[in-house]
């Protein structure tokens, strides 16, 4: 995070008020439960070779602690999520709760990335001026 420009993706909960206050853009899919748990199970039987998160030999497999944390997540975190978006109202903040908004979404970004990019820019300006009062 010391970088200008850098991406964090995951869900480590703990530093998450370190991330979000120093990002431009936070982006949070809150896709249903069922949905989910489905893709999880399902990256047991169709493993994306575009995907390298496991060690070799190390098989990929579905804890029951993991489909808890899953079941819980939204009501266990979106609270803390919402405290942030009021907390630190520079952030452009965007809700994906479906793949078609995932889709607008890239396509918006996709079409307008100068804009965007200036949108950050005045963002991360802004952002800097008030840490420095």
């Amino acid at each position: 995070m010391d970088q200008e420009r850098w991406i964090i993706d995951g869900n480590a909960m703990r530093s998450l008020d370190m991330r979000y206050c120093r990002a431009d853009v936070a982006i949070f899919f809150c896709y249903p439960k069922i949905t989910c748990l489905f893709r999880a199970v399902q990256r047991l039987f169709h493993k994306n070779p575009d995907i390298h998160d496991r060690a070799e030999g190390c098989r990929e497999a579905v804890r029951w602690d993991f489909v808890k944390y899953l079941w819980t997540f939204e009501k266990r975190f979106t609270p803390l999520i919402e405290q942030l978006q009021m907390q630190y109202p520079k952030t452009l903040f965007f809700k994906i709760t479906h793949n078609q908004e995932k889709n607008n979404l890239e396509k918006i970004l996709k079409e307008n990335l100068s804009f965007i990019d200036a949108l950050v820019n005045k963002t991360r300006e802004s952002r800097i001026k008030d840490e420095r009062r």
